[in-house]
């Protein structure tokens, strides 16, 4: 089971810096995450209203060099659920 943890922001400012993959045609985002923060990459979908990543506890996780968000040391981190207006109509339910 891998554990991802849904980033929503309301009235943040988020400072990005976004690159192309040659020949490839996906752009990457370096964003920084939680309180204290942490740098994480993505890469833009602009076909989603919703952005994923890796956070603790995490089993079977993708690799990766950058350390992964653990919710028990972000102040700014929040449980959602099903029931919550992002998920409505998704297959949450």
């Amino acid at each position: 089971m891998i554990l991802l943890c849904l980033l929503i922001t309301t009235h943040q400012t988020l400072h990005l810096k976004t690159f192309k993959r040659p020949f490839v045609g996906e752009f990457h985002m370096r964003i920084s995450i939680g309180t204290p923060p942490i740098d994480t990459f993505f890469t833009a979908d602009s076909g989603s209203d919703l952005t994923w990543t890796q956070c603790k506890p995490c089993v079977n996780c993708f690799k990766k060099l950058k350390p992964i968000l653990n919710p028990t040391n972000s102040t700014s981190y929040k449980t959602i659920g099903c029931h919550n207006k992002p998920f409505q109509g998704s297959i949450c339910n």
